[in-house]
């Protein structure tokens, strides 16, 4: 067999960690609606699963979106602090699931980047330009007297060199 002319060979590596941040990073929600979702015991571990999420009002293929995935024994309140649940001994790649944690972010598989748990993209003409994970630290969600609920998100992502991830925001969930 013979080639002639040019061929270019490519590998796409797949890295240990998800996030593509390079610097610290507050959260920018401000053109995002709010949403809070009661799954039950989605994980099939005993406790209840929540998950509020921050969607782009242009929607999921263009600019933010923040997905906080967090466990409590309520069916419904979901109000609380949770701290990142870590990852189980034998299985380092499963959540460690329990009441009052939130699930980091980590990949399913390999294949599309396939992400579930505590995440934050920014998407553009649905492609992803930047990606991180909630890996460790806490979320406070506190309702107001006014019907309104504040999250603050005070984390770190799964880079190497871990960057800080935060949010305040005070708005309506929906």
């Amino acid at each position: 067999i013979t080639f002639e002319g040019d061929y270019k060979i490519s590998q796409f590596i797949i890295t240990e960690y998800i996030s593509s941040l390079t610097e610290d990073t507050v959260i920018d929600v401000s053109n995002c609606d709010a949403t809070v979702s009661f799954y039950g015991d989605y994980w099939e571990c005993g406790y209840q699963n929540w998950q509020i999420e921050f969607l782009s009002v242009n929607g999921l293929y263009y600019g933010p979106y923040l997905c906080i995935d967090f466990l409590n024994e309520s069916t419904t309140d979901f109000t609380g602090a949770y701290v990142a649940s870590g990852f189980t001994v034998e299985d380092p790649t499963k959540p460690d699931f329990r009441s009052g944690v939130f699930v980091p972010g980590f990949r399913l598989s390999d294949e599309a980047n396939n992400m579930m748990g505590s995440l934050y993209t920014i998407n553009n003409d649905g492609r992803c330009i930047a990606q991180t994970t909630l890996y460790e630290g806490t979320v406070t969600i506190t309702a107001n007297a006014d019907g309104t609920y504040t999250i603050v998100i005070d984390a770190l992502d799964d880079a190497p060199e871990q960057n800080k991830i935060t949010l305040n925001w005070t708005g309506n969930l929906y």
